[in-house]
Parts: structure tokens; sequence; C-alpha cells
């Protein structure tokens, strides 16, 4: 990865400053593809419009042209993130979605960086009520996020139920945080470039900080020995996985993350917990809108 004051200097980061400049708080979602989960993604901002209340101040971080066009003719909050300008490919990093989940890190701890909270989520880790009151119930928590089951090894060495899961997490802008991020950093010589899951490095540096586990009220909470504090969100609130993921139980989640890594599996997870809010030929729909306006139009009557 390229220093944070080499990416600072890079377009998408002024891009992404107008955004945050005119955010409404200090805290914005962000959710990170590309073209091929185009329709994936639509979904997603589709459910976060409908939430209740809606998501604010969202951001589409595209990894291609394609998809950046796209969303800024519907004038959909959209940075346009080059690989290059994050990664340095004479590395022979590997490309595909290695690459892709190394670049959620780099783009949680730029915003955490410009004094910002980031709540970041997978394009399948559906809203289906604002997350706001999960997080709002941990004050004193610098990472929230959903429940996870790997690396397995930091599960059996906690002696835990969970890891966390990168694909619903929020990350705090603080001295801690910051101090996790270098953390983070001064590790990426200890694991090989081969190993470059972003869940795995999300919990490697917890275990690199000395974190210690305990319960509070069914949620599982560690402080590390900088003093930064971790809440895990159990399933039955922000489920992840087929197994954790129980359709009749729909109307308790307030995120549904039951989909695989290809689109159609993302697709089949969402409409199996009746989370796949876009009406057919929804392209078709009501072309002149745009925003807002634009994500109410597009969905069903009801989500499929």
């Amino acid at each position: 990865m390229r220093s944070v004051s080499h990416v600072m200097s890079s377009e998408w980061v002024k891009e992404l400053k107008r955004y945050l400049a005119a955010s409404t708080s200090r805290q914005v979602s962000v959710v990170l593809a590309n073209a091929r989960y185009e329709e994936v993604v639509v979904n997603w901002l589709a459910a976060a419009a409908h939430a209740r209340p809606p998501l604010q101040d969202v951001i589409v971080v595209a990894l291609d042209r394609e998809l950046h066009s796209f969303l800024l003719s519907k004038e959909i909050n959209v940075v346009y993130l080059p690989i290059v300008s994050m990664i340095d490919m004479s590395y022979k990093f590997p490309k595909s979605f290695s690459s892709i989940m190394m670049l959620r890190l780099g783009v949680m701890r730029i915003i955490n960086h410009l004094g910002y909270h980031v709540a970041m989520y997978d394009a399948d880790a559906i809203v289906l009520r604002n997350p706001q009151p999960l997080f709002d119930a941990h004050p004193d928590a610098d990472i929230i996020s959903s429940s996870g089951e790997f690396p397995q090894f930091l599960l059996e060495q906690w002696n835990v139920n969970s890891t966390l899961c990168i694909g619903a997490v929020l990350v705090k802008s603080n001295e801690r945080t910051e101090q996790y991020w270098e953390t983070m950093a001064s590790i990426h010589l200890m694991v090989p470039w081969q190993n470059t899951n972003d869940q795995y490095r999300l919990n490697f540096a917890l275990q690199s900080l000395g974190i210690r586990w305990g319960v509070d009220d069914d949620v599982q909470v560690g402080i590390c020995q900088n003093g930064l504090k971790v809440a895990v969100l159990p399933n039955s609130l922000a489920c992840r996985g087929i197994k954790n993921c129980h359709p009749e139980e729909r109307a308790q989640y307030y995120i549904w993350h039951a989909g695989f890594r290809t689109e159609e599996g993302k697709v089949d997870g969402a409409k199996r917990g009746n989370a796949w809010f876009l009406r057919e030929r929804w392209k078709d729909v009501e072309r002149h809108l745009v925003g807002y306006e634009w994500l109410l139009k597009i969905v069903s009557w009801r989500p499929r």
C-alpha cells in the first residue's frame, strides 16, 4: 500500500474531501465496488434510502469509470478510485478481489485521517433498518462491527465466538484508531503478501495491540493495550452468512448479509432474506429522475 502522504495528493481524495465537507455529520457510510456489481450496489443504495430513517452521507467508491459515470449521472455521491493510486503494482500485488479487499482498508484509513468516522459496508450487507442505534448503544467503542468467523486461528486463540467482520464495520476517527491503522501498516511485512484478506488484517491488528475480550449484555467487547475499545454486534441484530441469517427472523435484523462473493451469490443471498429491493428493468424506470427520488422509484412495492 502507498503511504498516506502519497495518497492524500490523489485526485480521488480531492473528490472525497468535497463530499466529506458537505456531509451532515462527522460520520459517513461507504460501499466500494466495480461495474460488475452495479446492480448489487444500486440495490444497497435503494435499501439505504428506504431505511427508517434513511442513511445519510453515503459515498460509493467506484473502482472503474463505468460505475463512476453511471452513478454520477444519477447524482449519487461517488468517487473514482484507480487501484494504482493506492497500491504500488510494482510489488506484484495480486489484482482482482484481493486488491479490492485491501483498498477498503485504505479508504477507511484515509477517511479517518481526514477526521471522519467511517461505516464500511459490503455491497450485499443490506441495511434493513438504520443501524445508528446499534452504534449509539456503544458510545465508548472505537470500532463496532458485525460478527465474523475468520480468521479461525484467532477465534481459537482468543477463545471467543466472533471476530470482526469487514462486511459491516464502523471505525471512529481518534488517536486510538490512528495507532490501530499504524499498527496494521507495520505488520504488512509480517503477513505474507498472498494473504491479502482485509478481515484477516482487521483482526490481526487487534491481536498485535494485545486485545483482551469479554462480554457485556450479550455483546462481545474487547479492549487493547492502547485503550482502543471494540464491540462486536451479535448475529441476532446484524446477521452474516446463511447459517446465521434466518428469513423468518428478518424483522429483527438491522443488517442482512447472507450472500457469497459472486454477483449471483450476492443477489441470491439478498432475495433469500426478502432484501432485494429493485424492480425488474429498474434501469428503464423514471429515467429522468436522479438521487434520492430515483432510488425511491426503482424499488418494488415490497422488497423481494
